[in-house]
């Protein structure tokens, strides 16, 4: 994550020469990188995701069809 947030960083900032849009673009591209890294590893599970309240359950559709998360056995969608 901290690799990420640097590289970009450093890249928006030679772009646009602005410190403040250098820093906070790098928060979002750290949570996301943050996130990610929790969903491969295992340390967000399907039934965490379930009580996110609007994005939750688009959330699951998603990563089953990506293959982060498995199908389970007898549900048809």
């Amino acid at each position: 994550m901290a690799l990420a947030t640097k590289f970009f960083y450093d890249m928006s900032l030679a772009q646009w020469g602005s410190n403040a849009i250098s820093t906070f673009g790098s928060v979002p591209v750290g949570c996301i990188v943050y996130i990610a890294v929790l969903l491969l590893i295992g340390g967000i599970l399907e039934e965490d995701m379930e009580r996110i309240p609007i994005i939750g359950r688009v959330s699951i559709r998603i990563l089953r069809r990506i293959g982060v998360f498995k199908e389970k056995a007898g549900t048809d969608q």
